[in-house]
């Protein structure tokens, strides 16, 4: 389990507003003490997955003072002194004690929860201003939190269908939420236990509890706990299945931060041990230590990045990147691509090229005109690209999906699902 006091004050400085391309690169956010093997988790910094070099430090708190902002009317707030200290289990706080964060690529946005409030807080990565917005209007605990550390958040991840995730150490609270301009949090509500978990259980506190969440694109979820556990979450039924437990790590090595890297495997951290990083093939659950660059690593108690796991399988199959070929729009300098299609799953994917930034709109159609499937997009990059994922109902056969943009551009393409 994470560590019930985790000083972190979050912020981040300036990043360039990155592509799709660029949010798939193999690094990730990490929440890291002042030095290796510290644990005053009050610095922010970017790693490389692969080696654990440090890419750059993203915010030293010594340094920076961000401004503090209300997400929903963009007015400044003031924190004091005393709402900056965890003193309550549902305090407002500021961002100092957190112990779960998620990177939005399509917005650039890194989201967060203090570890004893109910707030939801972001940092707006596209701003050449360092500020931290924090949604006032909703809180993440839509219920009494329990006295302790059972109902705090200490998992969190975007899912492939556009929408952050934050989960409860008990495991009695999957909630979601929105990203863009009206942000949405919903209590899902508890997570079951898969009909062949046996004896674990995803609500035990000593087997399930702490540790990260990470994502594929068919839209389930994957929990990596403390103590080296994977379950299997399905958002739409919150069923949790057990698929194993990760096999040779170091004792003792606790599991407190997990990331995908570039070739769609599993990258964990430990908080309290800063010897290496381990990568975690999927289809075996058997760990190996990454080849890093330098003795030791930054350890970290959270990761946070963009990339998912591919094909809704636990088995990473990379695919190339989408070549975008569109012929029915008489603009050739904007194009929208829709892929796979044939699609296999029930997941596609929607390329916007040269589309002006602001809001898009993406429908999924039925032939005969009936809608299943909408969804609202902030296209803020060149080559952006959007998973939409499709009902769980959706019947194989040919789909129409339609695609409005900020300046009244209107894209058409059938696509066909097996």
């Amino acid at each position: 389990m994470k560590k019930p006091i985790l000083l972190l004050s979050f912020a981040a400085s300036l990043m360039t507003i990155l592509s799709s391309a660029q949010a798939q690169r193999n690094t990730a956010f990490a929440i890291t003490g002042s030095e290796q093997g510290g644990v005053d988790w009050e610095v922010v910094r970017e790693v490389d997955l692969s080696s654990g070099t440090l890419i750059r430090n993203i915010f030293i708190p010594s340094s920076q003072k961000p401004k503090q902002l209300d997400a929903a009317t963009g007015k400044a707030i003031n924190i004091t002194a005393a709402q900056a200290q965890p003193a309550a289990n549902n305090c407002n706080c500021s961002p100092s004690l957190s112990a779960a964060s998620a990177y939005d690529a399509r917005q650039n946005r890194l989201y967060y929860i203090n570890l004893f409030g109910s707030e939801l807080q972001y940092i707006d990565l596209n701003q050449r201003e360092l500020k931290i917005y924090h949604v006032k209007n909703q809180k993440v605990k839509q219920f009494v939190a329990q006295a302790g550390e059972a109902d705090n958040i200490t998992r969190m991840a975007f899912g492939s269908d556009g929408y952050g995730y934050a989960l409860t150490n008990n495991g009695n609270h999957l909630i979601r939420f929105s990203s863009g301009n009206n942000i949405n949090i919903i209590d899902l509500g508890s997570l079951e236990d898969g009909q062949n978990n046996g004896d674990i259980s995803v609500h035990t506190q000593a087997a399930s509890w702490g540790g990260d969440m990470v994502a594929d694109d068919g839209g389930n979820l994957y929990l990596f706990t403390t103590g080296a556990h994977v379950f299997k979450i399905n958002p739409a039924n919150r069923v949790a299945d057990y698929l194993g437990t990760i096999e040779d790590l170091p004792e003792p090595y606790s599991v407190n931060a997990a990331a995908v890297d570039k070739d769609g495997q599993v990258v964990v951290s430990s908080s309290l041990d800063a010897n290496n990083y381990f990568r975690v093939n999927l289809s075996t659950l058997k760990a190996s230590p990454v080849q890093q660059s330098e003795e030791r690593v930054y350890n970290a108690s959270d990761f946070a990045n963009g990339n998912f796991i591919a094909c809704g399988d636990t088995h990473y199959q990379p695919q190339p990147a989408p070549v975008p070929v569109v012929q029915e729009n008489k603009d050739v300098k904007k194009s929208i691509d829709i892929y796979p299609n044939p699609a296999k799953g029930k997941a596609i994917h929607v390329y916007f090229n040269n589309i002006p930034q602001g809001r898009s709109i993406v429908e999924v159609n039925l032939i005969d005109g009936k809608r299943i499937a909408t969804a609202e997009v902030f296209v803020s990059a060149k080559g952006q690209s959007q998973t939409i994922q499709l009902p769980v109902t959706a019947k194989a056969g040919v789909y129409v999906v339609r695609v409005l943009n900020v300046d009244k551009s209107r894209f058409t393409k059938n696509i066909m699902v097996e």
